[in-house]
């Protein structure tokens, strides 16, 4: 896919690469470590991922979260900041310095797939976020990603 800007990464960006997928530390981060795994076959859904694919994805996770856990993410950023990888990429990469937790180890994960528009999907070509949490980011992380739809995520109430 030549306009597609997965199937064309700079190299640079990859900090972890197999036979099925590779992963970069997302351009615009929501926080501290927020990485993508990304298919190296054009698939669009997570559903189009073959049972090869499949297989890898775990152990390609839990290496990505490794990395996570050890990469000094202040430097991370500071190199990201002149590299302009998108529109907004130096902004957000500058939040990111600024953040408390940034040279902290997560408390937790999000870990999911925007599949399909209507889930908020904006490049068509399948990416698995992974999203570092940590205690006291938001007031009230109860229902984690539920809270995607407005009132519903704290089932607890």
């Amino acid at each position: 896919m030549n306009n597609c800007i997965f199937c064309n990464i700079d190299k640079w960006r990859i900090i972890y690469e197999d036979d099925f997928f590779y992963s970069i530390f997302d351009g615009n981060p929501v926080s501290p470590g927020h990485s993508l795994i990304i298919s190296k076959r054009h698939a669009i859904s997570i559903l189009d991922l073959n049972k090869e694919e499949w297989s890898q994805l775990k152990d390609a996770l839990n290496k990505v979260i490794q990395i996570i856990e050890q990469t000094n993410k202040q430097k991370t950023y500071e190199l990201m900041i002149p590299k302009n990888i998108t529109r907004n990429s130096s902004t957000y990469c500058e939040k990111m310095l600024q953040h408390k937790n940034l040279n902290q180890k997560p408390d937790g994960y999000n870990i999911g797939v925007n599949d399909g528009e209507a889930a908020g999907r904006t490049i068509n070509h399948f990416h698995l976020q992974i999203i570092p949490r940590y205690f006291e980011d938001t007031p009230n992380p109860t229902g984690g990603i539920s809270h995607i739809i407005p009132g519903m995520g704290n089932y607890k109430e």
